[in-house]
């Protein structure tokens, strides 16, 4: 099932982990306790920021990916949604970085990532994923 921007507007509506597995269930989507929890706790994030989530919220998250590429395939990250975050696994990493646009023309690594359950996402630029 391809997690979807509308998808995720309705996840974020519920306001208990019960109502997000009730929403899931109506859309179709198995999840478990634990799952949802997670989920619900990604969706309604409180507290700090953490440096990296400032930067891309501020406009600082395009910036130059450095020499090497930050993750690997296989790996097991976080990719930022509206309101929190969900899980991924990397299945490609571009060997080249592209230029990120815009003002900022720095050169970010990019990906293609999968959801469980979830599509294949192409080129998913580095400073979009955390772990």
């Amino acid at each position: 099932m391809k997690l979807s921007k509308e998808l995720l507007e309705k996840a974020k509506t519920a306001t208990s982990v019960e109502e997000l597995l009730e929403k899931a269930s109506a859309e179709g989507v198995e999840l478990s306790a634990g799952q949802a929890a997670k989920a619900f706790s990604g969706l309604h994030k409180m507290g700090e920021l953490s440096d990296e989530e400032l930067d891309n919220v501020s406009g600082g998250g395009c910036k130059d990916s450095g020499d090497t590429p930050k993750f690997s395939v296989g790996q097991n990250v976080y990719e930022y949604a509206n309101r929190g975050s969900y899980p991924v696994t990397v299945t490609y990493v571009s060997s080249e970085k592209t230029d990120c646009g815009g003002i900022i023309t720095s050169n970010v690594f990019t990906y293609s990532v999968k959801p469980k359950g979830g599509e294949l996402e192409t080129d998913v630029p580095e400073f979009n994923l955390h772990l």
